[in-house]
């Protein structure tokens, strides 16, 4: 019986509840090559960052974001690996982006605030 991406997606789900991340990182490649998503891209980030794959992870944040550049989620995600990463740059263009879609977007003008004042 073949496994469809919305079911490997939820097995990688479970395996996240789990903390079992490189089971997780198996369900969700595999539910991306039936039907690539920009949800389960983020979340490939999230588990490749638990196990401090960085080069991983800035990949999957990166095609999350590709993907669906107007999800203020994933952008902010993107803004907040790529300024841990020195992409500093990079991260004020991601959370002026939201800001300007999104001006209520607390959490991304929290952040914008916080590098700004660090200047």
């Amino acid at each position: 019986m073949t496994m469809t991406a919305v079911e490997l997606y939820y097995m990688g789900m479970e395996c996240m509840d789990k903390k079992d991340y490189m089971s997780a990182i198996e369900y969700f490649q595999l539910s991306n090559q039936i039907d690539v998503h920009f949800k389960t891209f983020e979340k490939l980030f999230q588990c490749f960052s638990e196990v401090s794959d960085t080069e991983n992870a800035y990949r999957c944040i990166e095609n999350s974001y590709t993907l669906n550049p107007k999800n203020d989620k994933t952008t902010f995600l993107y803004a907040e690996f790529c300024l841990k990463n020195g992409k500093t740059k990079l991260a004020l263009k991601l959370l002026d982006e939201i800001i300007e879609r999104n001006p209520s977007y607390r959490k991304a003008e929290n952040l914008l605030e916080n590098i700004r004042s660090r200047k």
